[in-house]
């Protein structure tokens, strides 16, 4: 199976009226037999986390058993992305995928959900570069 890459687009802060796009979210499936890498590098905000969203069925029609989403190429996320991607991490767990996420601060272990959490008790401030430069707990 061949590397897909899905970039997703929205105007741009400087011209959106003249139709100018950048590329706020790359999306990325390295797949290797029955496993696969999601990689996400860019910005997954309110606008990029709807491709988020649509890979749920993707992976799981394709019939990977075992996919890591790897982050470690996120500049910049905000709650809307940590929600896209919690319910993409959940969902595949209730599909029998194992999943795994590679590029979070140690914090959160292996746990989008704890990432959301953190990030609904106050903590958004500091969510970005994938969050490898958060304090380590006491």
């Amino acid at each position: 199976m061949a590397i897909i890459h899905t970039p997703v687009v929205a105007p741009t802060a400087s011209n959106p009226d003249r139709g100018e796009h950048s590329t706020r979210l790359r999306l990325t499936l390295s797949p290797q037999g029955r496993s696969c890498e999601l990689i996400a590098a860019g910005t997954l905000d309110a606008s990029s986390s709807v491709a988020v969203d649509s890979q749920h069925d993707q992976l799981v029609r394709a019939g990977f058993d075992d996919v890591v989403l790897d982050l470690t190429g996120l500049r910049h996320m905000d709650e809307s992305g940590a929600v896209a991607l919690a319910e993409l991490w959940a969902r595949l767990r209730r599909s029998g995928v194992v999943c795994r996420v590679r590029g979070l601060h140690p914090v959160f272990a292996d746990s989008p959900l704890e990432l959301l959490l953190f990030i609904r008790s106050g903590g958004a401030q500091v969510l970005t570069g994938s969050l490898r430069s958060l304090p380590r707990p006491i």
